[in-house]
């Protein structure tokens, strides 16, 4: 897939994410915080669409940006018919969105939205200056420090106090999970029709085609034969012209009706994908709920193993306000008590033995949640006792798992057999810990959800537990897959790229073959291998081979198939019992011919594990490592753009959607140059900008905003709270973005 189709599905499904949220907070009023996420929401459609060249819908979203804009400050009333403008103006967008040739689309709501604009231009006072996001967040990321000492010795709720007002009477219902769960279903059955219809789509088109191929052909044999019978002449050449014409006029009127059909079934499918968004975005929305619904229990079950242990704990809750699918927080809700439950048996020390080491009496246990794209996060971290590596390497030696090279073993390999189902490294049973389960319960719970766990040690004490699992199940994206003529389906989350090369390209470690991306040598293991199900080659008959970088965690494995099919948006679902664990749902096609969607931690972390043990020794590359480029946007169609940018010019890319993201992510990993963008939800550019150069471990990093706004006063704050330079993206380009990163970072 060419960087250009991966532009355009990204813009459509950007587009239609930005469509819905504007409808809906659109017309729920004029409350102030809605307003400004309109307006930070045209505001990145317009750049989307200028990343992409839809000259069209660029243009209503920057007038519809500015109208939103007076609109916050003031200068315009968002009364009955101005809401019916903006609604117009949405409509137009999506029309806009769906047609085929937008420049000859012009539309009368954008005469309305002048016409408006005109009027807010003619107003007395200018209007007051819009509030800024914070510089910083208010409470720091889990990881960015130790934990503190405690403030209470219970339970600490750290949730902001909300600032909503409460629903009306009769504004909600309760709803039964199960026909949620039913509806959720239909509404990927659904969709599955939709993909139907577009391949139908084709078909007609095909048709078409063929029709007006004959429509040719047929009008040439007529020539010919008129000069034939003209040359012989008489009464059946004459019958024979009229059968002719007959005939053709019959062809004329196939083809005209077939290109009737085409274009009316376009239209149709383009109404029905419209309406199939709306479907699962309103059972999306009726399935979230807050985290605290369902974790609720979480303190009084600390508080009871608390006396029961004779410890002394605090338990703090963070991010419990943030809303999730249920379904994902009830399938967590078993396995994430277990990892707590683990943290106050196997790692809280008694108060004396904490004192004694020079730690707070009471053990610290913490909880957060925050939201990383369509992604949650959930860390469980606890300053108590931590890894004991070397009793994990010893038992893996005394289990088996680890033979001669238990010595090399790394710190994160180590910590990841405590996610095996039966390994624990307790010395005793009892009802907290021992049996080698909670955590390899967990384990599996978030593979079937198509997320990762990562463990590791919390500096300077304790343990820490990172899962990440999809916002909710309604609709996940895929990328489907051939090998040996049958179709699979992996999840676009936990694919780092995509590349088709040579054989020439490859290398080789031991006798195995591997792919060098930087410093870092993946294996490569075909497909259908890490199945079971035979022992493909890994390159075609030219000796090329289609690679899929997979990650789960920290472990990377090139996964090689035979083709690269299509990107595709589908609602998985459930496998039946006693299905092979790679297998982590189904998705069906038309005619039910169903495509096994497969898991990426059972074929990198666990299947992949084998072909990466005999990487260990393989040492690192002599070449000197890429720079690395943090690209901050909340816009996925920007972020795409500039990752290939710089990706084809030899960077190593991270992506961050906010500031906050951007934040944690320089924590847990330095790089070389960030690039932002201004307006961004949670922490915009500008705190972004003043939180990395007020930490004197970040503050040399240069840092490139990029804004579509390009107003004198903006630039001025960017500079005064120390960017390194602007980039405006109306006269955005690629030679102008690498020349201004040419300032700071030498090539790769």
């Amino acid at each position: 897939m060419d960087i250009a189709q991966r532009l355009r599905l990204a813009f459509d499904a950007e587009c239609r994410e930005h469509l819905a949220a504007m409808r809906r907070l659109a017309r729920r009023g004029a409350g102030a915080p809605d307003i400004a996420d309109v307006f930070r929401r045209a505001h990145s459609l317009k750049g989307a669409a200028r990343a992409v060249d839809r000259q069209g819908i660029e243009t209503v979203a920057h007038r519809l940006e500015s109208l939103l804009e007076h609109i916050q400050r003031g200068g315009l009333i968002l009364d009955g018919a101005v809401e019916r403008v903006i609604q117009t103006a949405l409509d137009g967008i999506e029309d806009l969105a769906g047609g085929p040739d937008e420049a000859a689309m012009p539309l009368p709501v954008v005469a309305e939205l002048d016409v408006l604009l005109a009027g807010t231009t003619q107003a007395g006072a200018p209007p007051p200056a819009v509030p800024e996001f914070a510089a910083a967040p208010a409470v720091p990321p889990p990881g960015s420090a130790p934990l503190a000492e405690p403030a209470v010795a219970a339970v600490e709720p750290a949730r902001p106090v909300p600032t909503a007002s409460p629903a009306p009477v009769h504004a909600t219902i309760r709803v039964a999970a199960e026909h949620l769960d039913r509806l959720m279903v239909t509404s990927g059955r659904f969709l599955a029709q939709v993909t139907a219809q577009n391949e139908l789509a084709l078909q007609l088109r095909t048709l078409q085609q063929r029709l007006a191929a004959l429509q040719r052909d047929w009008e040439r044999a007529r020539l010919a034969g008129r000069r034939h019978d003209g040359a012989s002449g008489g009464a059946d050449s004459l019958q024979a012209e009229t059968q002719l014409a007959a005939i053709d006029k019959e062809i004329s009127a196939l083809v005209r009706g077939a290109t009737q059909v085409v274009r009316d079934q376009k239209a149709g499918t383009w109404q029905l994908r419209l309406l199939v968004d709306q479907l699962q975005d309103d059972v999306r929305q009726a399935r979230l709920v807050p985290a605290e619904e369902i974790f609720s229990g979480f303190g009084p079950m600390v508080r009871e193993l608390a006396r029961e242990q004779n410890k002394q704990i605090v338990l703090t809750l963070m991010g419990l306000e943030i809303e999730a699918d249920r379904m994902i927080l009830q399938a967590l809700k078993d396995p994430v008590m277990h990892a707590l439950r683990n943290a106050i048996g196997h790692g809280a020390e008694p108060a004396q033995a904490r004192v004694a080491a020079g730690k707070p009496p009471a053990a610290r246990v913490a909880l957060s949640l925050t939201v990383e794209g369509t992604r949650l996060r959930l860390v469980i971290e606890d300053d108590g006792r931590g890894l004991d590596f070397a009793r994990i390497r010893a038992k893996a030696v005394q289990d088996g798992l680890l033979d001669d090279a238990a010595e090399t073993a790394t710190e994160a390999e180590l910590a990841n057999l405590l996610l095996r189902a039966g390994f624990s490294t307790a010395t005793a049973v009892d009802s907290l810990s021992g049996r080698g389960i909670g955590l390899s319960v967990l384990q599996e719970t978030v593979a079937r959800l198509q997320g990762d766990v990562d463990i590791s040690a919390n500096r300077p004490y304790g343990m820490r537990l990172v899962i990440r699992v999809p916002m909710s199940v309604v609709r996940s994206d895929l990328l489907l897959v051939r090998s040996a003529g049958q179709l699979y389906a992996l999840p676009a989350h936990a694919i780092e790229r995509v590349l088709r090369i040579h054989a020439t390209a490859l290398e080789t470690v031991e006798g195995k073959p591997v792919l060098r991306l930087g410093d870092d040598a993946l294996p490569m293991v075909a497909l259908l291998t890490l199945l079971g199900t035979s022992d493909a080659a890994l390159t075609d008959p030219d000796g090329n081979c289609a690679i899929v970088v997979l990650r789960s965690g920290r472990r990377r494995l090139a996964v090689v198939v035979d083709s690269l099919v299509e990107m595709r948006q589908a609602a998985i679902q459930s496998p039946p019992a006693g299905t092979d664990p790679a297998i982590a749902g189904t998705l069906l096609l038309q005619g039910g011919a169903p495509i096994l969607v497969l898991s990426p931690h059972v074929l990198v972390a666990q299947r992949g594990a084998a072909s990466a043990a005999a990487l260990i020794l393989a040492g690192a590359s002599a070449q000197k490592e890429p720079p690395c480029i943090l690209v901050v946007d909340d816009s996925i169609t920007t972020r795409t753009l500039e990752k290939s940018i710089l990706e084809a010019e030899g960077f190593r890319v991270r992506l961050a959607v906010d500031g906050l993201d951007a934040l944690d992510s320089l924590r847990r990993e330095p790089v070389d140059l960030v690039i932002s963008d201004v307006q961004m939800p949670r922490l915009d550019g500008f705190g972004l900008l003043q939180a990395i150069k007020a930490d004197p471990a970040f503050a040399s990093i240069p840092v490139i905003m990029v804004t579509s706004r390009d107003s004198a006063e903006e630039v001025k704050r960017g500079m005064e709270l120390g960017a390194d330079a602007y980039i405006a993206k109306q006269r955005f380009e690629q030679q102008e973005l690498l020349a201004t990163i040419g300032q700071f970072l030498d090539g790769p």
